[in-house]
């Protein structure tokens, strides 16, 4: 594949594509019965939460600046608010971190969208768990 006409670096479209496989999510077995409808999130189920995210926006001065996985990796399965370089600034949900690149659900317009960005693009993060 050739990657010159990608937006981002070839290691955060790899991990990018690595998060989209973890989330899908297996059909069940035939003739098995639905399991009930959770009421929190799971983790290993890939899917969206279940949940709103709080309904304020974080303090600017509270959030960290250093984007790089390892401080990011708390905010993982817990609501979070990002303030990226290009001025967006939203509650996500993530699901996946890799070395260049984090994915997970984003809150738009009362509901989780799945998406993934480039840790480069990261200005501040905040987490607030749930």
């Amino acid at each position: 594949m050739d990657f010159s006409q990608l937006d981002c670096p070839q290691e955060a479209f790899i991990d990018f594509i690595r998060a989209a496989e973890h989330a899908k999510v297996a059909a069940p077995p035939q003739n098995t019965p639905e399991p009930a409808p959770a009421t929190n999130f799971n983790p290993h189920s890939g899917s969206a939460p279940h949940f709103a995210p709080p309904d304020y926006m974080p303090d600017a001065g509270l959030a960290l600046h250093n984007a790089d996985p390892a401080a990011i990796r708390r905010c993982l399965y817990n609501n979070s608010y990002f303030w990226l370089n290009n001025s967006q600034q939203f509650w996500f949900f993530p699901t996946f971190i890799g070395q260049n690149s984090i994915a997970g659900f984003r809150r738009l317009n009362n509901n989780w969208v799945y998406m993934g960005f480039g840790l480069n693009m990261v200005d501040y993060f905040y987490c607030s768990g749930r």
